[in-house]
């Protein structure tokens, strides 16, 4: 007969060591899923052909990647960059105006709360600490050797005579920062976010090009209701 001690202590044991024959992983909320897996490639840029797979979560981030490169949120000084905001979750698409040349467009981040690209209309774009729209220029995404160039041309959305035209070319020959704004003659029209204190513009002419600086702060500015606001289109 065993002592009720050693029973007790065996019964313990057993259940102890009980083998577990069924776990069940809990659902994570959307956006840990979405910055856990190995998510698919983004498929389109054209903001009327999104699907759900083109859904991400930059959330912290310090930087986007993409087949080729890097694209950082923001940086204070030289190597010191500032992450995503929390709660950076949407669509890559790309941007244009109609009332800008084709050489203006830009990679946009639309804000979306969950990965439904019929969001898209009623979000808004992802904005710097300094209030201007969060943007990867053409002129950026061509100098780089970044995927989104692939990704443009398949959606019809660039052309490969733009990509090469002289106006890029010029940007290569010159030497220009990627969010350098350069003209052709003075009748060219370029994108301008306010508030900002001062422009530098490059001019482009037959022997190079000449930088102007145009001061901003002490202009009287009226408001239009025709313009475009932060991260919308006019």
């Amino acid at each position: 007969m065993i002592p009720l001690a050693r029973a007790q202590q065996a019964m313990a044991y057993r259940l102890l060591h009980r083998p577990v024959l069924h776990s069940r992983t809990p659902t994570s909320p959307l956006f840990i899923q979405y910055r856990s897996l190995q998510l698919p490639p983004i498929q389109t840029l054209n903001p009327k052909a999104l699907t759900k797979s083109d859904f991400r979560d930059l959330s912290k981030k310090y930087s986007l990647s993409s087949p080729g490169h890097y694209f950082h949120y923001f940086h204070m000084k030289p190597k010191s960059y500032v992450s995503f905001p929390d709660k950076t979750t949407g669509f890559l698409y790309y941007w244009t105006h109609s009332d800008l040349p084709a050489t203006a467009g830009q990679v946009r981040f639309r804000l979306t709360s969950a990965n439904d690209p019929s969001l898209f209309k009623s979000g808004s774009d992802l904005l710097k600490p300094d209030g201007l729209p969060w943007a990867i220029p053409l002129a950026k995404l061509l100098g780089s050797g970044s995927g989104y160039v692939q990704i443009l041309l398949d959606d019809g959305l660039v052309s490969k005579d733009l990509i090469r035209s002289k106006y890029f070319h010029l940007y290569e020959k010159l030497r220009l920062r990627t969010n350098s704004l350069l003209v052709e003659s003075p009748d060219d029209v370029f994108p301008l976010s306010f508030p900002r204190s001062a422009l530098t513009i490059s001019a482009a002419s037959s022997d190079g090009a000449a930088q102007v600086l145009m001061r901003l702060e002490d202009q009287p500015w009226v408001e239009d209701p025709k313009l475009a606001e932060p991260g919308k289109r006019g």
